[in-house]
């Protein structure tokens, strides 16, 4: 038979999860994940770079959309209308139908067309530098955040460490104390140590917290899922000169390229603008 103490820790488990279940609140498995696995999650489940691949795909359509314009246009018109009155051989007119059909072609506009595709076509281009440019930030975030989680959780573990020790401490002033070896103040302020160090701790896995659950927001895993992260804090020493790292950026860095494809962009669009005061001939 369990005693009452026992009985009331059962209850209450029992209580703790009906509650949960009731809410609706389902308690995320724990998930093991390295960086590189980390990076891969939020490249298949960010909602960021979701967008960022749909505006890309959008810009692709338009492109498609300037293109078709080479072709040939059809078009058509309908028309109806209720009349009344006589025709000329004396037929009652109540009603009188039109279908027109028209087919065009562009054989000049003034660049107009030209210009017009040239921008999609760098419309396109530069969704998918933007894109990429997403890709990279998030990247980005995602590490930042995986190693926020790895100090987070290394302070922790100093903290807590810092909190034994104290704790021992005040065990052996309190001994001290009861022998008449040492005064009350010293007991007084390892007490005071203790509890600061106890509030340390506790402001520390506050901090792990919540560098956990932004690491799950930016890689789309449940808020409070139980996160093991495999990798170690390492130091990895860096040798480029700051100017040699802002070359390669200028070369490498896909907005810098979005941007320059934006100037060519507008002077497409310039031509675009231009041909309006041009004639056309279809």
């Amino acid at each position: 038979m369990m005693n009452k103490k026992m009985t009331k820790k059962f209850i209450s488990a029992i209580l703790g999860g009906a509650m949960l279940a009731s809410s609706g609140i389902v308690m995320a498995a724990p998930v093991n994940l390295t960086l590189e696995q980390s990076v891969d999650m939020a490249m298949n489940n960010n909602r960021t770079i979701k967008q960022s691949e749909y505006s890309a795909e959008n810009a692709e359509w338009g492109l498609k959309a300037a293109k078709a314009q080479e072709g040939f246009n059809i078009s058509w018109q309908g028309s109806g209308a209720k009349l009344s009155g006589m025709t000329p051989d004396m037929q009652r007119l109540d009603k009188t139908y039109g279908n027109v059909f028209t087919a065009t072609v562009p054989l000049y506009t003034g660049g107009k067309l030209e210009n017009g595709i040239k921008a999609q076509s760098l419309g396109a281009e530069i969704g998918k530098l933007q894109l990429e440019v997403t890709r990279q930030q998030i990247k980005f975030q995602v590490t930042k955040a995986y190693y926020q989680v790895l100090q987070a959780q290394n302070y922790v573990k100093v903290c807590k460490q810092a909190q034994d020790q104290i704790a021992e401490h005040l065990k052996v002033v309190n001994a001290m104390y009861s022998a008449g070896v040492v005064a009350k103040s010293d007991v007084l302020r390892s007490e005071v140590e203790l509890a600061n160090a106890q509030q340390r701790l506790v402001t520390a896995e506050n901090t792990f917290d919540n560098a956990k659950s932004a690491l799950d927001n930016l890689i789309g895993l449940p808020m409070g899922t139980d996160l093991t992260l495999k990798d170690n804090l390492s130091h990895e020493p860096f040798t480029k000169t700051l100017s040699e790292v802002i070359a390669i950026a200028l070369v490498n860095r896909p907005d810098v390229a979005a941007a320059n494809k934006g100037v060519e962009q507008a002077k497409a669009g310039i031509g675009v603008a231009k041909a309006n005061y041009l004639p056309t001939f279809a």
